[in-house]
């Protein structure tokens, strides 16, 4: 064999290898319309790995040390990007086209991630998530709660680039990962279950433009981050407000059994097109 083709044979095995370690995230930016729990219809964006428009952007969950071959593809027909601050940015993708970015995730922690294309708008439809890269060793039990409210009126205008006037914002639908209360509870990422000593950490990123104080019913829990008041971290209580476009990382030991609420102190956040309880509102379980 010759030195030029035991070169090419290396290279070959190197890329082979190189590919076999990196994995693809395949990111969609779909639109459509989200039906609420009463029917009404709104404009809806999302980002999401799936074939079809889910109710809400991916909740991404990632380890440390992971190579990852991001590739944004825009299936809207308005030009979108995204970033993940600290992660990577892609500044621009036009409609049915494709960029990627290799990135290596060095870095754990929580982020929200977003279009910087418009960001208020498309946020606000639902251009917006979290990003998790948990460290090779955190065996924890997490949680994940996306926050968002939604005024109908809010949607219609912002899909056909109207202006809205934030004085006069009021909410009328108030979901947890794209869902409403009792449908939260179906869902494995928000419902908490656990047990006695057990601990549990909960992940909530406001991605609305209300601040939800969440309020815990039989537990205490302690904040271990919060992106908005580092001063605020190892406060131990039951009230927990996150403010817009902020997170913060909860983690509690549950002392006793039992079935009980949790849900947002803001009660016009428990209702949903004015009812009651159909907005963020779920429930904890936990057995002996």
């Amino acid at each position: 064999m010759s030195l030029g083709t035991r070169l090419l044979f290396f290279a070959f095995l190197f890329l082979n290898s190189l590919s076999a370690q990196t994995d693809t995230l395949d990111f969609h930016v779909r639109s459509g319309n989200l039906t609420l729990f009463d029917g009404t219809q709104i404009p809806h964006l999302v980002y999401t790995e799936a074939e079809v428009i889910p109710r809400n952007s991916d909740v991404v969950i990632r380890e440390q040390g992971e190579e990852i071959l991001f590739r944004l593809i825009n299936n809207d027909d308005e030009i979108h990007g995204i970033q993940i601050p600290g992660i990577l940015t892609i500044p621009t993708v036009m409609p049915a086209d494709t960029a990627e970015v290799l990135v290596n995730l060095l870095q754990t922690g929580i982020f929200r991630y977003f279009d910087p294309v418009d960001s208020f708008r498309n946020s606000y439809l639902g251009l917006s998530g979290i990003f998790h890269v948990k460290a090779t060793t955190d065996e924890g039990t997490y949680n994940y709660w996306d926050l968002r409210e939604h005024q109908p009126l809010w949607n219609n205008e912002l899909q056909i680039n109207n202006s809205v006037d934030p004085s006069a914002y009021a909410p009328e639908y108030f979901q947890i990962n794209g869902n409403s209360s009792p449908e939260i509870d179906l869902d494995p990422l928000a419902k908490i279950i656990g047990n006695v000593g057990q601990e549990i950490k909960l992940v909530i990123v406001n991605n609305g433009q209300s601040i939800h104080s969440i309020h815990f019913h039989g537990y205490h829990a302690t904040i271990v981050e919060s992106s908005k008041n580092s001063s605020h971290i190892g406060r131990y209580k039951d009230t927990f407000p996150v403010y817009p476009s902020e997170y913060m990382l909860l983690s509690f030991n549950p002392d006793k059994p039992g079935l009980y609420p949790v849900h947002d102190h803001n009660l016009v956040a428990l209702t949903g097109g004015g009812l009651y309880h159909a907005g963020m509102f779920t429930t904890i379980e936990i057995e002996p």
